[in-house]
């Protein structure tokens, strides 16, 4: 079953320390809101145990709180590893207000809450070890409490304070009562010295049976007294009798004086309603969710509500009005009916004695006349309704089922719509895709020459020369990027040099120095980068990742190099690679695969296979297997005694001389953009001596040079290759822009690729240009719906959902960069399948594109590349661009460069509003000063006027207001997050409202 849990694990061995996180604000003290008798019982529980009998309403909770406070210095993590456990008999109680909630409101503490329905019965050691390891208090019933202890998941030493709610329950063998008689009782009356727990018990009756003799009583509460080894407190009714009292003297009081004040000034009607409010008795619940005084209570209950018939009997037998409503009363509704801001609701203005109505509909209607009628005055109001309904039928606003006209839908996007995963391809570069057997025959090869600039590792400047089937364009004549994981700011410049000629041997030999140094750079298994050189060699694979990659030397490609490190000289069964050809003096020095001379083994690549680590060979030591080599301990051993006693081996070949070998560099994403330059890299530190008769040689002759620029290679191809999807996108996307250099890629990029660039910033400006055009567009077509309307038709246009079947549609989720680049995952030219011969590359016939892989992204972040693409538009190429990407996505929006407005009515602005001064204020001349008044007319207003309310412009203003601050901070702070651009707009907007109010106090 496992050792007994403890709230909190330990910290391991040589580990850190773990830096305690900050605790909020302490809660006020409930001491300072406490009663005397509840400050009493707290003493009591504080110095022994204690079983609380305290009748319903008198606050038991609030001392269970006090008490949890008095103990949270033993149960407080990190410090102390027991908690405390807080029971209730019911699972309701467990998350009730006065349990859990109350506790974890005004204390410090972590409350954590376990119920039956949480599958807690079926929970094991280490479950309940993780559920535990930061709670500091627990609440839960108690069988769950039971079954723990049986289990051996708690032990009682564990816990410091026990807190029982309606202990009376704790008889018979009901879990109360079995907890202490198979638990607390046989480890009280042991010799063991493990703490016991404080025992607090709280109820309203320490009697469960109804129809209890009252002499038995002593004996029951004696019993429950022995149980839960505790002592009661009693129920306090004769010393709280005074106290009850003197407090409902005093209320009475205050709502006397209240109940007067009402009569003399507001009128017998406002005094009756405030005495019926008073009568309520959810006005009587204190801050802790109970009842102050139950007796006192009621009493005031019942006053208020004598006060209330008495007055509501004096309503009824009035024969006048007179003090019913005093003056100061009646003048104040007078001015309210005059007042004309009221809520925006449809007024009628009935003339009975001319047979009359006058509808005066809300400054949002699209209907800005009143409406008229004349007839019988019983359906004067339906009739004139039906008028206005006839108009606004005319004018489009409804339907002819006279529902409110809606082209565009208005429904509600989910929430969950956002967090939903989308099984998209993800693209690959055609450039970089060919049958290998034709890619051979070419002969001619479009060449780029890939220089590795900034990198202090290399002896001698290194560069590779990239040889393709095809020209990449001009995007690709002369490029550069950086590489923020590499150390010393390192960069690459890509640049074209023209074309070569390869004959097929010279390919095959290309091919395979790449496959070798490549698969042996990014895997740690010999076996499986042998079996998978070996593999490729047999294979012919119909289509695949096609490109050579030549190390240079002096601007020469290195085939010498090349030649002899990839020739196959690991077979056993090869006998002409014993030496090199320019080797004179053969020294033959035995290994696993037999005999090799000296040269080869020199800076060379091998494998022992006894442990399966790849090593660099850097030369020959002054040592064979009779030499000394010290241990930690301070013994010295030979490397004979060494090999046979560690790994089991025997040297036969014992004045060998001892190889110099290192770990080789790991290959790692150095686009990262959070790489830390105190990483550690493989030294001399790692440096070991390896006996040659335990290797076996992978390659040779691999110059440092050549390993160091060749671990960059997945990194730097796979920024290529990016690149290259960008350039396609932006020929799929359009004409109209090639011309501009729109930053695609950093638009495509997420920021969890943790890159030096992501589509933050620019998403940020294409969600405001998005929200602006889209305002505009729906302000112009929908000229008859209000605001609200309007931004449930913007939501819907512009909703993550819509954005993602937009570019689901335009086949633009496999640019887009999503994950984090991992060098193993990246695709070995000519290993581009499986063990089995699978094609880790695939061609998509609907769009013509070849596929990596398939890749899960959110539909949020979908949406947040094309905001982004828009962003990347605009910031180049101007509006118009982005409006016509927009465009090609499918938006079915316009960009209005004018909206027009139509007035019904023609009359002046001055007549409602001092134009002319309002003008010299903004320090703008209105052509349409009409719009002026719009813009100051509030929905509330009933008085008729030539304009509707201002909601609709305040729809438009608002995109505008957005889009320019936006803008403007971008191009102040293109680096900008969406957040950091959302606030300083709003502090920029806080502060120009602030210097319109306050003049005097800026500069």
């Amino acid at each position: 079953m496992g050792g007994p849990l403890t709230a909190a694990g330990g910290r391991g061995d040589g580990g850190a320390k773990a830096v305690e996180p900050l605790r909020p604000p302490p809660p006020p003290d409930p001491k300072t809101m406490a009663r005397w008798y509840q400050l009493e019982a707290l003493e009591r529980a504080v110095r022994g145990n204690t079983l609380a009998f305290l009748e319903t309403g008198s606050g038991k909770t609030l001392i269970a709180v006090m008490l949890l406070r008095a103990y949270a210095h033993r149960v407080r993590r990190p410090d102390s590893r027991r908690f405390a456990v807080f029971l209730v008999p019911t699972v309701v109680l467990v998350g009730q207000q006065a349990r859990a909630r109350v506790v974890e409101q005004h204390t410090d503490l972590v409350v954590k809450q376990f119920c039956g329905e949480m599958g807690v019965d079926f929970w094991d050691a280490a479950t309940w070890r993780s559920q535990l390891e930061d709670g500091e208090v627990l609440v839960m019933t108690p069988q769950i409490l039971l079954d723990n202890l049986r289990h051996s998941f708690f032990r009682l030493q564990d816990i410091a304070l026990l807190i029982f709610d309606e202990c009376h329950h704790a008889r018979g063998n009901t879990p109360y009562a079995c907890i202490f008689k198979e638990f607390y009782h046989p480890q009280l009356n042991s010799s063991a010295s493990d703490p016991l727990p404080r025992i607090f018990g709280m109820s309203a009756s320490l009697i469960y049976s109804k129809d209890l003799n009252p002499h038995n009583y002593s004996k029951q509460i004696s019993e429950i007294e022995n149980l839960m080894n505790s002592k009661h407190i009693e129920a306090l009714d004769r010393k709280l009798h005074g106290s009850s009292l003197e407090n409902a003297k005093q209320r009475i009081s205050k709502l006397h004086h209240t109940f007067v004040y009402c009569l003399y000034n507001l009128g017998v009607w406002l005094a009756a309603k405030a005495a019926e409010v008073q009568s309520y008795e959810e006005n009587s619940l204190s801050f802790w969710g109970e009842t102050l005084d139950k007796n006192v209570e009621g009493f005031i209950r019942n006053y208020s509500e004598e006060v209330h018939r008495e007055l509501s009997c004096f309503l009824k037998n009035a024969d006048s009005q007179d003090g019913i409503l005093t003056p100061k009363v009646h003048c104040l509704i007078r001015t309210l009916l005059q007042y004309r801001y009221f809520k925006p609701l449809p007024r009628f203005d009935i003339d009975k004695a001319s047979g009359t109505c006058t509808l005066h509909l809300p400054k949002s209607s699209p209907v800005q006349t009143t409406v008229n009628v004349e007839g019988e005055g019983s359906i004067l109001k339906e009739t004139v309704c039906l008028k206005a309904c006839q108009e606004l039928h005319a004018i489009g606003a409804l339907t002819d089922s006279l529902l409110p006209e809606l082209d565009v839908p208005c429904d509600e996007e989910p929430d969950i719509v956002v967090e939903n995963k989308i099984e998209q391809p993800s693209y690959f570069p055609e450039e970089f895709v060919d049958n290998w057997r034709s890619f051979s025959r070419l002969g001619i090869y479009y060449c780029y020459k890939i220089s590795l600039e900034g990198c202090p590792k290399t002896a001698s400047p290194t560069d590779i020369l990239l040889a393709l089937k095809c020209d990449l364009g001009s995007d690709f004549t002369s490029s550069s990027f950086k590489l923020p994981g590499g150390q010393d700011n390192a960069s690459v410049t890509m640049k074209y040099v023209g074309i070569i000629h390869l004959n097929q041997e010279q390919v095959i030999i290309a091919r395979r120095f790449q496959t070798t140094i490549l698969s042996f750079l990014i895997g740690d298994d010999h076996l499986e980068v042998s079996n998978g050189i070996k593999y490729f060699h047999e294979m012919q694979v119909p289509i695949g990742v096609v490109y050579l990659l030549l190390p240079l030397v002096s601007g020469r490609i290195d085939w010498c190099s090349m030649k002899f490190s990839s020739s196959p000289i690991y077979e056993a069964n090869n006998k002409h690679m014993t030496h090199c050809h320019s080797c004179k003096d053969i020294d033959l020095l035995q290994t696993k695969d037999g005999p090799f001379c000296r040269c080869i083994l020199k800076n060379s690549i091998v494998c022992t296979p006894h442990n399966n680590i790849f090593y660099v060979i850097s030369g020959f030591l002054d040592l064979d297997a009779n030499s000394c080599l010290p241990q930690h301990d301070g013994t010295v051993v030979t490397y004979k005694d060494y090999f046979k006693t560690r790994h089991g081996l025997t040297l036969t070949f014992e004045n060998q001389p001892l190889l110099a070998g290192s770990k080789h560099v790991k290959v790692r994403n150095f686009l990262h953009n959070c790489y830390s330059k105190k990483e550690k890299e493989p030294g001399d530190r790692y440096s070991v001596e390896l006996p040659p008769e335990l290797c076996r040689i992978i390659m040779s002759p691999v110059s440092a040079n050549n390993l160091h620029i060749f671990s960059y290679v997945p990194s730097i191809m796979f920024r290529i290759q990016c690149m290259l999807l960008s350039v396609k996108l932006k020929v799929q996307l359009g004409p109209t822009v090639q011309q501009f250099d729109v930053p695609i890629l950093e638009a495509l990029t997420t920021k969890k690729c943790q890159e030096e660039f992501s589509q933050e910033s620019l998403e940020t400006l294409g969600d405001s240009f998005l929200k602006y055009v889209t305002t505009r567009h729906l302000f112009s077509e929908y000229r008859l719906q209000h605001e609200g309307i309007l931004t449930k038709m913007k939501k819907n246009l512009i909703s993550n959902a819509a954005l993602c079947q937009l570019a689901c549609s335009s086949n633009l989720v496999g640019y887009i960069h999503a994950e984090e680049f991992n060098p193993r995952d990246w695709i070995i030219p000519c290993l581009d399948y499986d063990e089995r011969g699978n094609k880790k590359i695939s061609f998509l016939a609907p769009n013509g594109m070849y596929s990596q892989r398939k890749m899960s992204i959110k539909s949020k972040r979908i949406a947040d590349s094309v905001e982004a693409l828009i962003g990347a538009y605009l910031s180049t190429a101007g509006e118009k661009a982005a409006f016509l990407l927009m465009k090609s996505l499918g938006m079915n929006i316009e960009f209005h460069t004018e909206i027009p407005v139509e007035r019904k009515i023609s009359m002046k602005a001055e007549e409602f509003i001092n134009v002319r001064s309002l003008e010299g204020m903004l320090g703008y001349k209105f052509n349409d000063s009409l719009l002026l008044l719009e813009a100051l007319t509030h929905g509330s207003y009933q008085t008729s006027g030539p304009t509707s309310c201002y909601q609709r412009l305040e729809f438009l203003g608002d995109a505008i207001l957005d889009h320019l601050f936006t803008e403007y901070y971008y191009s102040k702070y293109p680096d900008l997050s969406m957040g950091q651009n959302v606030d300083l707009s709003s502090l920029e907007i806080v502060a120009g409202d602030s210097k319109r109010r306050n003049p005097k106090t800026t500069k």
